[in-house]
């Protein structure tokens, strides 16, 4: 939090996220967290991790996509701090996002509706009353 500047919130985000993948490891893999090693975060068992979280622990799209996120921001530090490195980190972060699709907007007026806003007597451009 002091070398970067991260809010609380990222520092408990990233903080929650290894502590999945370290339980998933536990659960899933059968290795304890001290017996996890660098070169054991392949493309492949981050995806099968992502996948965990959307089917084991009922995680939605935006919290799976919000756990990659921390994963590829942590592999992206990782590279410049250790460059022996930098083939499995440049291969995890490329791992697409999925893009949330933009909603389109459910309460709209019509035509219709804007002449009949634009008509009524009294109001200016400017949105004050005419007169004062």
């Amino acid at each position: 939090m002091g070398q970067q500047n991260f809010s609380t919130n990222t520092v408990d985000s990233y903080r929650d996220t290894f502590k999945l993948f370290l339980f998933f490891f536990k659960e899933k893999k059968g290795i304890k967290a001290e017996k996890v090693s660098i070169g054991q975060f392949t493309k492949p068992l981050i995806n099968e991790f992502l996948k965990w979280l959307k089917t084991d622990r009922g995680c939605g799209e935006s919290t799976v996509q919000q756990r990659l996120t921390v994963i590829r921001n942590f592999f992206a530090f990782l590279q410049g701090e250790s460059p022996e490195h930098l083939l499995l980190c440049q291969d995890i972060m490329s791992i697409k996002i999925k893009k949330k699709p933009t909603a389109a907007p459910l309460n709209y007026l019509t035509y219709e509706g804007i002449q009949g806003v634009l008509s009524q007597p009294g109001i200016s451009v400017t949105g004050k009353a005419a007169g004062i």
